[in-house]
């Protein structure tokens, strides 16, 4: 995985974003962290881009438009590659039981979560109710219905592989 920093300054912001725009486009980007700030004379966009090394996107014919999160949407990301081993393990058994919760809900597996969603709370281990809001696309109404069988599998799943060592 790498990583790239980009800023983007609120005045004259055409040409960083050219630069940020043909980047996102190139590769394969697994996450995508943006931040405003404001200090003293110093005001923009910090953008962080976490995309899979030596993987790029192809290029698209002219006229062909590019899918909204070009690169996420475009192409699967094997998560075995991406997340430690101890994350993927968890990782793992989120998928078991969002599958599981999805057909008892009669719903489809994304409307649980998505991958990219389970990941982060594989990499992140959230500890709380609150710490699961902050992951992107959970918030407060996935985090009612769902936070506490994640904080369980969380739990189980870190005393399991601490019993393991």
């Amino acid at each position: 995985m790498q990583v790239q920093f980009f800023w983007i300054p609120v005045c004259d912001s055409a040409p960083a974003a050219a630069v940020l725009n043909r980047v996102l486009s190139q590769q394969r980007v697994l996450h995508v962290d943006s931040q405003f700030v404001q200090n003293g004379q110093l005001v923009g966009w910090a953008v962080c881009i976490q995309a899979l090394a030596g993987v790029e996107t192809p290029a698209r014919p002219s006229g062909n438009p590019a899918p909204a999160q070009e690169g996420v949407a475009a192409s699967k990301i094997d998560y075995r590659e991406v997340l430690a081993a101890d994350d993927f393990s968890l990782y793992s058994e989120l998928r078991v039981w969002r599958k599981k919760r999805a057909a008892e809900e009669g719903v489809p597996i994304y409307a649980i979560a998505t991958n990219e969603q389970l990941a982060s709370v594989a990499k992140e281990r959230p500890d709380s109710k609150a710490a699961i809001e902050r992951i992107k696309g959970l918030g407060t109404g996935r985090s009612a219905r769902y936070a506490e069988d994640l904080l369980a599998i969380c739990r189980s799943t870190v005393k399991t592989m601490a019993t393991a060592r």
